[in-house]
């Protein structure tokens, strides 16, 4: 029996006197019995009295009500948080090129502003931007044209190759209309109404 069970069983055995069947029994004649039980005899193996068997089975009932009503009772709760995470996917469409036979005019070998220099460069087509559609070409009077009119964004100008160097798009600053025919496979600019032969064209700085 832990100490402390011994101590109130001690306490309280002195106040069972009252409590108990005969007057024969008392506190001093448990004493054996008591330090039978502190040193964890079990109480069933006692020789006791009825009166005597009464009396413990009294303190006992007694002291674990006690411990009982004495117990704490510790409740842990744990929370769990579950994060959420979205991720947004970004889609870009880009409109197919629509000719087979005449290739993009573009000059594709233009790497953006500021390269090679600053002082020399011509801005990818993306950045113009170039957009090629397929049909009657009422300028030119070609009914499977493929074409495109060359506006450049403010900072560069118009630059048509014809073969033999660069020549400059419309005096006015207007869109240079280009084009070739799908049953021919050349490309023509259309310079202050001129048509002229180009192998690529591009928005060049100055």
């Amino acid at each position: 029996m832990p100490p402390i069970l011994v101590t109130v069983f001690l306490v309280l055995m002195k106040n069972a006197d009252a409590c108990v069947p005969t007057q024969q029994v008392t506190y001093e004649s448990l004493q054996d019995e008591i330090q039978l039980l502190q040193a964890g005899v079990p109480l069933s193996s006692l020789s006791l009295t009825p009166a005597e068997a009464a009396a413990l089975a009294v303190i006992l009932a007694t002291t674990q009500t006690t411990t009982l009503a004495t117990t704490t009772l510790v409740t842990t709760t744990t929370v769990t948080t579950t994060t959420a995470t979205t991720t947004t996917a970004t889609t870009t469409t880009t409109t197919p090129y629509p000719c087979s036979v005449c290739t993009p005019i573009y000059d594709a070998s233009c790497q953006g502003e500021n390269l090679p220099s600053p002082s020399m460069y011509c801005l990818t087509d993306d950045k113009v931007p170039i957009t090629y559609t397929l049909g009657f070409c009422s300028v030119c009077g070609v009914s499977d044209a493929c074409q495109t009119q060359l506006g450049c964004p403010a900072g560069t100008a118009a630059r048509l190759d014809t073969g033999g160097g660069d020549v400059n798009g419309n005096s006015d600053g207007s869109p240079t209309q280009v084009y070739c025919s799908e049953s021919i496979g050349s490309w023509y600019g259309i310079i202050d109404g001129v048509m002229m032969p180009v192998t690529n064209v591009a928005c060049k700085y100055p």
